[in-house]
C-alpha cells in the first residue's frame, strides 16, 4: 500500500494510511502548509497523526535526497515495510512518501523457477537480511522485528544453510555487481550472484542476491546427456551388432565363393556352398560363378584339365612360350584296337575307351606325369614339363609299370563280362625337346616337338615286332639301371632316324 501526502496546502486525500503502526483516515486529513490558519477537527487529527513529524519526512528533507526507512512491520498490513521518501524541489518543503511491503519484493526475488533449493535475499547496507524468498523465513523475520529484535544470520542458517557464505558476499563491496561467486555447504557446492541494481533511484544501497546449489543448475542438463549418451550408445551398440551380423552374412557368402573361385583355379568341380544371400551382388556374383564353373566344367571334357592346372600354377600360359629342355615320354596303343572297333557298337566302344582312359589318367597323375593328348586310342604323356621334375625317369617308368598292371586287371573283369581285352603296349624314351604352346593365336596346344617324341612313339610300334609290352630306349635304361628291370631285346634302326637304337623290355 502506498500513500501520497503532501504538507504545501490544504488538500484532500482520499484513502486510509498507515505509518509505523498509526492508523488513519485520509476521508477527513487536512493537510497544511506552515502559517494557514486550520478547523478545530482537522488540527484535532494534525495532533493524532502529523507526518511532517514521522522520520521519513525529516530524512528527506533534511538529507535533500530520497531516502529509505524500515524495514518495519505495518500495523495495516501486517507485512514488513519499507518507506521511501523523496523531497520535492522548492521551499515548501514537500516529501512524497511511498509505502513498499516486503512481501512484494520478496516475490521479486522468488527463486523457485530455478531451483527448489535455490533462495533469493536482499540485504540492507548494513549487511541485514530483510527479505528472503522462502516465506516461512519471511515470517519468522516479520515476527522477530515486531518484538523488536533482528533475525541473525545463524537463526536463518537453521533454515538456510546458505546464508553465512551470502552474507559474507553481499557484505562484500569489492565483488564487481553481477559477479559469481562458488562456495560450498556442507560438502555441495554452490553458486550465487549479486546485484546493487539501483531501483528508480531507490535501492542504491541495497543487495539482491540469487544462490542455488550447482547441481541443480547443470543436474537436469547432466541427466538430458546421461540420457541422449546411453541412447546413442544404444543405437551405436544395436548399429555396431548389425554391421557385424551383417558383415559375417557378407563375409561367408564372400568366402565360399572365394574358396568356389580357388576350386575352380584347380579345376576342381566341387558341389557348390554358396547359398542364396539377401545381397543382390552377392547372388550375382555366385550365379556368374556358377556359370564359369559349369563352363570350365564342361570344357575340361575336351581339353585335359591336370595340363591346364599346371600350366596356371607354374605361370607357363603366355602365348608361344616354347622352350628346349629334357623331358621323358610315354607312347601307349591298344592292340587290334580297329578290329575291337568294327565288332562292337560305337556306344559300345566309348564306353570302354572311357573307363580306360579315366584308369590311365589316375595313373599318370598319381605319377606325377602330364597327359598331353589323346590320339584315338593311343596316349601322350610326358614328365619333367610343365612342372620340373628331377625324378621324371625314374617316374615314368613307374607309371608304365602301373599301367600295364591296371590293365592287366581291367582286361580280368573284362573276360568275365564278355568285354574285349584292350591289350595295351608301352614306348618310352628321355630326351631333349622343344615344349610349350605351340598353334595359332586363337587356338594352342601345349605339346612337345622334337626327336625324343619321335623315338618313344616308334618304339610303341616296335612291341609288335618283338610281342613285348614296354620298351624303352637304352638312354632311359642308363638312367635308371639299378631301380628297374630290364631284359635287353637288341639293335634296331628306327624308322625315320639314321643310327642305331638299343631296346630294352621294362619288366619290373
Amino acid at each position: 500500500m502506498a500513500r501520497r501526502l503532501e504538507c504545501s496546502g490544504r488538500r484532500r486525500i482520499r484513502g486510509s494510511c498507515d505509518h509505523e503502526g498509526h492508523r488513519y483516515s485520509s476521508d477527513d486529513l487536512d493537510v497544511l502548509r506552515p502559517g494557514h490558519s486550520t478547523s478545530r477537527s482537522a488540527r484535532r487529527r494534525r495532533r493524532v497523526f502529523d507526518p511532517r513529524s514521522r522520520p521519513w519526512y525529516k530524512a528527506a528533507v533534511s538529507e535533500g535526497r530520497t531516502t529509505s526507512v524500515g524495514p518495519y512491520v505495518s500495523a495495516a498490513t501486517n507485512y514488513l515495510t519499507l518507506t521511501f521518501a523523496t523531497p520535492v524541489a522548492g521551499k515548501d518543503q514537500v516529501v512524497i512518501g511511498t509505502d513498499v511491503m516486503l512481501v512484494t519484493l520478496g516475490e521479486v526475488v522468488d527463486t523457485g523457477t530455478i531451483s527448489e533449493a535455490a533462495h533469493g535475499y536482499v540485504f540492507d547496507s548494513t549487511g541485514r537480511l530483510i527479505v528472503h524468498s522462502d516465506p516461512v523465513i519471511m515470517t519468522k523475520l516479520r515476527d522477530q522485528m515486531r518484538r523488536g529484535r533482528l533475525m541473525s544470520v545463524a537463526d536463518v542458517a537453521a533454515t538456510d544453510p546458505a546464508i553465512p557464505a551470502v552474507a559474507n558476499l553481499a557484505q562484500d563491496r569489492s565483488r564487481p555487481d553481477g559477479d559469481v561467486f562458488r562456495f560450498l555447504v556442507n560438502g555441495r557446492e554452490y553458486l550465487a550472484q549479486s546485484f546493487r541494481a539501483e531501483i528508480a533511484g531507490m535501492l542504491k544501497n541495497y543487495t539482491v542476491v540469487i544462490a542455488a546449489p550447482l547441481d541443480d543448475l547443470v543436474g537436469p542438463v547432466e541427466r538430458t546427456l546421461r540420457r541422449n549418451l546411453a541412447a546413442a550408445a544404444a543405437f551405436l551398440s544395436a548399429g555396431a551388432i548389425a554391421a557385424i551380423i551383417i558383415s559375417r552374412l557378407i563375409s561367408r557368402s564372400l568366402y565360399a565363393l572365394a574358396d568356389e573361385a580357388r576350386q575352380l583355379g584347380n579345376l576342381e568341380f566341387k558341389q557348390s556352398r554358396v547359398s542364396r544371400s539377401w545381397i543382390s551382388e552377392v547372388n550375382a556374383l555366385g550365379k556368374a560363378l556358377g556359370s564359369a564353373r559349369d563352363t570350365i566344367r564342361m570344357f575340361s571334357l575336351y581339353v585335359p584339365r591336370e595340363l591346364v592346372r599346371r600350366i596356371v600354377m607354374t605361370g607357363q600360359s603366355a602365348i608361344g612360350s616354347a622352350s628346349r629342355q629334357e623331358i621323358t615320354v610315354l607312347f601307349t596303343d591298344i592292340r587290334e584296337f580297329t578290329t575291337i572297333s568294327e565288332r562292337r557298337s560305337p556306344e559300345e566302344v566309348v564306353a570302354l575307351l572311357s573307363t580306360y582312359f579315366e584308369t590311365l589318367n589316375m595313373i599318370v597323375e598319381r605319377h606325377g606325369g602330364t597327359i598331353v593328348q589323346y590320339i584315338g586310342d593311343s596316349v601322350l604323356a610326358m614328365w619333367n614339363a610343365p612342372v620340373h621334375d628331377e625324378r621324371h625317369i625314374e617316374n615314368a617308368c613307374r607309371c608304365a609299370l602301373s599301367m600295364k598292371a591296371a590293365i592287366d586287371e581291367m582286361n580280368a573283369s573284362n573276360r568275365a563280362a564278355g568285354r574285349p581285352e584292350l591289350v595295351t603296349r608301352f614306348g618310352l624314351h628321355t630326351g631333349p625337346a622343344v615344349v610349350g604352346s605351340v598353334g595359332a593365336e586363337t587356338r594352342r596346344q601345349y605339346t612337345a616337338i622334337g626327336d625324343t617324341v619321335n623315338i618313344a612313339s616308334r618304339l610303341e610300334g616296335l612291341n609288335r615286332d618283338y610281342g613285348t609290352s614296354i620298351l624303352v630306349s637304352s638312354a632311359v635304361r642308363n638312367a635308371v639301371a639299378e631301380n628297374f628291370s630290364f631284359l635287353p631285346i637288341g639293335t634296331v634302326s628306327v624308322r625315320g632316324r639314321t643310327g642305331q637304337t638299343e631296346l630294352y623290355e621294362l619288366r619290373g
